[in-house]
């Protein structure tokens, strides 16, 4: 894991990250993709890392998460997930669907607004 810097992780958090990795599929949800693109849970650090997020397609998340099932049913998380990936990019991000992308730009600029941008991170991982 060459982005942990050589940090001394246990195999038995190895193995629980594994046992908590699946990738979600949905063919009706359209995502976003930027140039930032991995989501990681507030609580994780590089010694203790866990949960994490990574769009890796249009319609495929690769998820690490031990707060569910295995599973995403909630369409939140797919806005949240978008919220998070458009807030974390530095200078890119790309969508196959304008009117989808410019309604993330719409609800980003919102929270924003609303001095609630902190809301993306806080439920992201409850939904998955």
């Amino acid at each position: 894991m060459p982005f942990y810097n050589g940090k001394d992780i246990s195999e038995e958090k190895l193995i629980s990250a594994y046992l908590n990795s699946y990738v979600n599929a949905n063919d009706r949800i359209i995502s976003i993709l930027g140039d930032a693109p991995l989501i990681e849970d507030q609580n994780s650090t590089v010694n203790d890392f866990g949960n994490f997020i990574l769009p890796i397609g249009n319609h495929e998340t690769f998820i690490c998460s031990d707060f569910g099932t295995k599973k995403v049913t909630n369409v939140a998380f797919f806005v949240n997930k978008d919220l998070a990936v458009f807030h974390q990019s530095k200078k890119y991000v790309i969508c196959k669907d304008k009117a989808h992308l410019e309604q993330i730009i719409d609800v980003y600029d919102t929270l924003t607004a609303d001095g609630n941008l902190n809301q993306i991170m806080d439920h992201i991982f409850k939904f998955t």
